[in-house]
């Protein structure tokens, strides 16, 4: 008979499997992060995995979800930070760059950077998978809708020219141009640039 466990020890185990996951993930990727990497990390026998979860994948898409709602709320938290007095693209400018670099060494970054989303694919139903995909513009678009907006009709192309962006510099390892300059400098040049066709003039502000 299976071995039974307190709501508590379940938690306790889900917890540790999910961290141990997430490190594993953004540090090698799917394909070499191992159940048997996992429990060793968890401290459990590899038994209890598959009373917790059906698969590797299954953990790591909850545990993906549940980083980008974390990197949701902080984004919202930046955002709602920013004062209409003052110099609002500047500071939109800061709270993205600050962002982009909190969010480089996440596991879900590094799933949706590589061709590793489709290990996911072959493993997961595929609008599991979406979810993970849609919740990449939902993140910004929760975000820039709280600030004053020059179009707000254009908004997915802002969007869709940051997520670009944070693409593309997330593969820069080849490029000589970034190697000038710092990955701040960069990004702020890079960010500022759309931020401001993106805000609306102070003069317009309620």
């Amino acid at each position: 008979m299976p071995k039974r466990f307190s709501d508590q020890e379940r938690s306790y185990i889900v917890n540790n499997l999910k961290q141990a996951a997430a490190e594993s993930v953004a540090r090698q990727g799917i394909q070499h992060t191992t159940i048997d990497d996992l429990v060793r990390a968890a401290g459990i026998p590899k038994g209890t995995f598959y009373l917790m979860y059906p698969s590797k994948e299954q953990l790591i898409l909850e545990v993906i979800l549940e980083e980008q709602g974390r990197m949701g709320e902080y984004l919202n938290r930046k955002i709602d930070a920013v004062d209409l007095r003052g110099e609002v693209p500047a500071q939109v400018t800061d709270a993205m760059v600050d962002f982009f670099l909190t969010a480089f060494d996440k596991c879900a970054v590094r799933v949706l950077c590589t061709s590793e989303i489709s290990l996911l694919h072959r493993k997961l139903p595929g609008d599991d998978v979406e979810k993970i995909l849609d919740n990449v513009s939902a993140i910004m678009r929760a975000g820039f809708s709280r600030l004053p907006l020059k179009n707000p009709e254009d908004l997915n192309r802002y969007i869709n020219a940051l997520q670009a962006l944070f693409y593309g510099f997330y593969h820069n390892e080849d490029n000589p141009f970034l190697r000038m300059q710092s990955e701040e400098d960069f990004l702020r040049v890079a960010i500022g640039g759309i931020v401001i066709q993106m805000i609306a003039p102070q003069k317009e502000y309620p």
